[in-house]
């Protein structure tokens, strides 16, 4: 009987949907995890929650390049995974979902593309050859598939892929600049940026619609449990700050600022590329600080949640 009982409890618990949390975290401790004359950009965490991988520019070099990094959530153990080639561009990393893929953005003379490496930058190659430009990559939860972003006419659209560069299809086609695509839950639906706002996408029938109010609000990134969205906002003023709202309320509609939640504030700092960790605590971020009005490169810092 107590062997029945648990197993109704197990069944219940796995039948309860993604979308289900109904408080939103708080923030909690918040610390710089790495820091350095160099510059810092577009993070990812893996699927193991062991790296995160990150864009490293030279703060002096000239031609200057873009790196990526991956490095411990305590800032240890930094390792380069890309070339160090003189005006190649190598950022927003995007892990796959079983954490032996990465990819990623590349420039090489000003024309960016979206490329593919194993985890350990071994095996890179070149997924996409369209438009003026292509990138910002974001992998499908089941790993089959990878929403991207093309400019074409100097104008953002969002595409989708198979993993392996096939089945090329555009999502979206209007005069505004789409961006920063990320999936969300199961994979129906994209949540991306546009024109200072962030709107949800059907994939199956490219119907798109308005998920936040704005104005200044981008960068999404989904929680690992398909949960929560964190994005940058600077609806506050003129400082990019870090957002947070559930996943359940953008389903439901337009999320007013009322049902989200500010994790950071104050003058003089920008916090811009947050990412969740796997199991949902923590969330790594991008923050420059402005001193005597000249700002620093990129810091990575990290945000406990409670």
């Amino acid at each position: 009987m107590r062997t029945l009982v648990l197993a109704l409890a197990a069944a219940v618990i796995l039948a309860v949907p993604l979308y289900s949390q109904t408080t939103l975290p708080e923030p909690g401790e918040t610390r710089a995890v790495f820091r350095d004359r160099d510059d810092t950009w577009s993070l990812a965490w893996a699927p193991d929650g062991r790296s995160i991988a990150f864009g490293r520019r030279p703060w002096v070099s000239n031609p200057p390049h873009t790196d990526i990094w991956p490095i411990a959530p305590d800032g240890s153990n930094p390792r380069r995974l890309t070339g160090q080639v003189s005006g190649e561009h190598n950022l927003l990393p995007a892990w796959s979902p079983d954490g032996s893929k990465m990819a990623y953005q590349r420039s090489v003379r000003g024309r960016a593309q979206v490329w593919v490496m194993s985890a350990d930058g071994s095996g890179a190659r070149s997924l996409t050859d369209l438009g003026e430009a292509a990138g910002y990559p974001s992998w499908s939860p089941d790993g089959k598939r990878i929403a991207f972003a093309v400019r074409e006419n100097r104008n953002w659209d969002l595409y989708l892929m198979n993993a392996d560069g096939s089945g090329v299809i555009r999502l979206t086609e209007g005069p505004e600049d789409e961006l920063f695509p990320q999936f969300l839950g199961d994979g129906t639906r994209i949540i991306y940026d546009r024109r200072g706002q962030l709107r949800v996408l059907d994939v199956a029938t490219r119907e798109s619609r308005v998920a936040t109010i704005g104005p200044n609000d981008s960068r999404p990134a989904a929680s690992f449990d398909g949960n929560y969205v964190v994005y940058r906002s600077r609806k506050t003023g003129d400082f990019h700050h870090l957002w947070l709202m559930r996943v359940a309320d953008v389903l439901e509609g337009m999320v007013p600022d009322s049902k989200a939640r500010q994790l950071t504030r104050g003058p003089d700092i920008s916090d811009t590329t947050p990412v969740f960790s796997p199991d949902g605590t923590r969330i790594a971020f991008v923050r420059q600080t402005r001193t005597g009005g000249t700002w620093g490169p990129g810091e990575i810092w990290i945000m406990v949640l409670k």
